[in-house]
């Protein structure tokens, strides 16, 4: 299956809803939450989502008292509108709100991942990330979730070089039919300062 692409809304006067949610979040898991789960849509796994009408797809994420993102879909593209968190999603589902999805053709979008790629660029965060999206047991995701981090660290070419990998293998690897090994894994964290580590599954 091919990666789905992300876009942000963005209004005529120049604010991106969805920024504005994402950077009222109160501390930085709540935002890896969203950007892992993100990760599984770009995937193609929707997994818990329900249509609120007008076009627009509610999308939940299991975290704390549960996040909500709202997007509508554009051709093979996925145009997320903004976000709110359990207690707001009823503002979020007004009929202005929904409006949005019908209009989509006509407004303006921005890119979601390269600011994705800028919040990876912190090793702390690249970390909770993958380790976010490895806990939801999807391969396709993870793939995905470790080309962006690789990405953020400089790209595929420096990656290769520093691993003592051709970039076409490297490229093979991280492809959506990629299985890398737990030592090729390594090998790839550990330029990017991280690495494989085993912790106590406290839900178990």
């Amino acid at each position: 299956m091919l990666e789905r692409e992300i876009k942000k809304l963005e209004l005529q006067n120049g604010l991106v809803p969805f920024d504005e949610w994402f950077d009222s979040l109160r501390d930085q898991r709540m935002q890896v939450a969203v950007d892992a789960r993100l990760t599984r849509v770009r995937a193609g796994n929707f997994g818990d989502c329900k249509s609120v009408g007008g076009g627009v797809i509610e999308l939940r994420i299991a975290f704390g008292p549960g996040l909500r993102v709202y997007y509508g879909l554009h051709g093979r593209q996925i145009v997320v509108l903004l976000g709110a968190a359990t207690k707001a999603a009823r503002h979020a589902t007004s009929a202005g709100h929904r409006n949005y999805g019908n209009n989509l053709r006509n407004m303006r979008l921005k890119n979601y991942r390269d600011d994705l790629l800028k919040r990876l660029e912190d090793p702390h965060y690249a970390a909770d990330y993958l380790a976010q999206v490895l806990a939801e047991k999807n391969s396709a995701a993870f793939l995905i979730a470790l080309k962006d981090v690789v990405e953020a660290g400089g790209g595929m070419g420096s990656l290769a070089g520093r691993v003592g990998l051709k970039r076409p293998s490297l490229y093979k690897i991280l492809s959506k039919n990629g299985n890398p090994t737990l030592a090729t894994l390594q090998e790839i964290l550990k330029p990017l300062g991280l690495r494989v580590s085993v912790a106590l599954d406290e839900a178990a």
